[in-house]
């Protein structure tokens, strides 16, 4: 095919195709400038609103839901908790996992205050076990706990 549209012929026939196509597209473009010698008048007049009739919609209700969009809802989790006798719990730190960036973790304690840690490091007397994608593993007074990452 390449042969033949190098030959004087086939490069007659590509040029009167190629015309033809800009010759559509040019009349039609040509329509769309040219002015129109319809006018439309538009007259004012009084309306009577008892004829109108107006449709009713139903409002949408958010409803705010906790769950979590990424998992399973028909998976059943199952909850572990570990009994212990009241002489061994230790009141754990309140703290907020606000974010986990390339093994370092941002925690925000009581008053907002703010820590930026990693694995190993020790704050407030709280050592970072080990920092996992979405949870921190924490020890506190020789207990470990998890924080896990919020959504607030």
């Amino acid at each position: 095919m390449k042969e033949f549209l190098e030959t004087p012929v086939g490069k007659i026939i590509l040029g009167v195709i190629v015309m033809a196509v800009w010759g559509v597209n040019m009349v039609q473009f040509s329509d769309v400038f040219q002015n129109s010698e319809k006018v439309t008048v538009q007259t004012k007049e009084e309306i009577d609103i008892s004829t109108l009739a107006f449709i009713e919609e139903t409002p949408f209700i958010y409803k705010s839901v906790r769950r979590d969009p990424f998992k399973n809802p028909l998976a059943r989790e199952v909850a572990v908790t570990k009994v212990s006798s009241p002489k061994e719990q230790v009141p754990q730190p309140r703290l907020i996992l606000a974010g986990i960036l390339d093994g370092t973790a941002i925690l925000r304690g009581e008053g907002g205050r703010m820590f930026v840690v990693k694995e190993e490091e020790e704050f407030d007397g709280i050592l970072v076990k080990s920092i996992t994608p979405d949870s921190v593993i924490l020890s506190f007074q020789n207990k470990e706990f998890v924080v896990k990452v919020t959504s607030n």
